[in-house]
């Protein structure tokens, strides 16, 4: 585990950069105590880079730092602070100095049950969103300027019930009698403008894309396909 390492620029200066992890903080409850419990030891918490003055002087040049929380009694991250120093500052506590100089950069707001990030928001207010598949294993889609709860997406890949039959895309489809409809936990929570966009495949047409538009949606109200009566992916 790497504490601080050093580096000589070229000036002949000095440039150091520490790291502190859970275990260099004194709390024993909260998420630091659920980070120590669950011995998560390598997980930085502050980086910082200064350069060195005479004794036990220091020139703080940066500084980085994570905060975390207990999402689902898992630890996640919760936020990114970093500091804007114009002038080097002459310090003999880098770690303590830094505190006030931190400024929020983003804003880690959604998980799903696999402990990946399903949105940030920067300190603007700019969301960004992202989906996973294959049991949570894999980024499939980055959205930029939405929510989590705005975009869905669906692949039956992991559908036990999906048919192996026909797929346009991966290994599965699903079986549709009649239109298929967004679960009620998937649909979007924020009114707006929507496109719910699909293939479809009926007996031995050939898959067909279609796109469906849903202006001024409310909230709670359904998001459904046409009518399927075939295989849909």
């Amino acid at each position: 585990q790497i504490i601080s390492q050093s580096t000589t620029n070229s000036k002949g200066e000095t440039i150091v950069t520490a790291f502190k992890y859970p275990h260099d903080y004194a709390a024993t409850t909260g998420v630091i105590g659920a980070m120590k419990d669950r011995n998560m030891a390598n997980a930085v918490i502050e980086k910082l880079v200064w350069k060195k003055g005479s004794g036990t002087q220091v020139y703080l040049l940066s500084g980085i730092k994570t905060t975390y929380g207990l999402t689902s009694n898992k630890v996640a991250a919760t936020g990114k602070y970093s500091t804007i120093i114009n002038q080097p500052v002459l310090t003999t506590n880098p770690f303590n100095t830094v505190q006030n100089l931190y400024e929020p950069r983003l804003f880690f707001t959604g998980y799903d049950t696999y402990g990946n990030l399903t949105e940030h928001a920067t300190t603007n207010g700019m969301k960004t969103a992202y989906l996973w598949g294959n049991m949570g294993t894999l980024p499939i889609a980055k959205v930029d300027h939405a929510s989590s709860r705005q975009i869905f997406y669906q692949s039956f890949e992991e559908d036990a019930t999906a048919s192996t039959l026909e797929h346009k895309t991966g290994q599965r489809s699903k079986q549709v009698p009649g239109s298929y409809s967004i679960p009620s936990g998937n649909k979007p929570s924020f009114a707006g403008n929507y496109i719910l966009s699909y293939w479809a495949k009926v007996g031995t047409s050939p898959w067909t894309y279609k796109e469906k538009l849903f202006q001024n949606y409310v909230p709670g109200n359904p998001i459904s396909t046409d009518a399927i009566n075939g295989y849909l992916d």
